[in-house]
């Protein structure tokens, strides 16, 4: 629940869905604004990957047609090898790179050299954006792909940009995302 007195109140209810036996799980929120103004909703899902997926040589693979941006500079220097994983660097920079996905169903796929794999599937229309965080530091190794509603800016930078999404009073708003690993032979 989120909720302050003038402001928003806005309550989450989230269910996990795993089938008995089954490679994987689905996250699915329910958003409903239970106040009574129109309230600013963000939503992003950190999904961050660690070893043995995050490994040097682990491929990232996009929906094809997707395009790339960097999200500053230091990004900009690594934006050509964004898709595949480094191995633990000494005083690395964390870098994210935004990723336009031209498609309605979105799957990403990490797959490490070792053929131990995950997929991170949701809906464009729930998730519009897509950031990936990456962070190659020693002791710091992981890579995010993150499905959101937004950019990881700040509700500032959202507003200037029109893509600041509200929820009306009363409104119910759901979001799912689903995690499978796989290990290829």
């Amino acid at each position: 629940r989120e909720a302050i007195v003038y402001g928003e109140s806005l309550r989450l209810h989230r269910r996990y869905t795993v089938l008995v036996g089954g490679t994987s799980f689905t996250v699915t929120d329910t958003v409903t604004n239970e106040g009574f103004q129109t309230s600013p909703l963000m939503l992003l899902y950190h999904l961050n990957f660690g070893w043995p997926l995050v490994d040097e040589g682990t491929k990232i693979t996009l929906p094809e047609g997707s395009t790339t941006t960097s999200r500053d500079e230091v990004a900009e220097a690594g934006i050509d090898g964004c898709l595949t994983l480094d191995a633990p660097t000494p005083g690395y920079s964390e870098q994210c790179f935004f990723h336009e996905v031209p498609h309605e169903d979105v799957v990403v796929t990490m797959t490490a050299p070792s053929g131990f794999g995950a997929t991170v599937s949701y809906k464009k229309s729930e998730f519009p954006h897509l950031t990936q965080w990456k962070m190659m530091g020693q002791g710091e190794y992981v890579c995010g792909i993150e499905p959101a509603n937004c950019k990881v800016l700040g509700r500032a930078a959202e507003r200037v940009a029109g893509r600041l999404q509200t929820i009306e009073p009363g409104e119910t708003r759901s979001f799912s995302v689903t995690i499978t690993a796989f290990e290829k032979e």
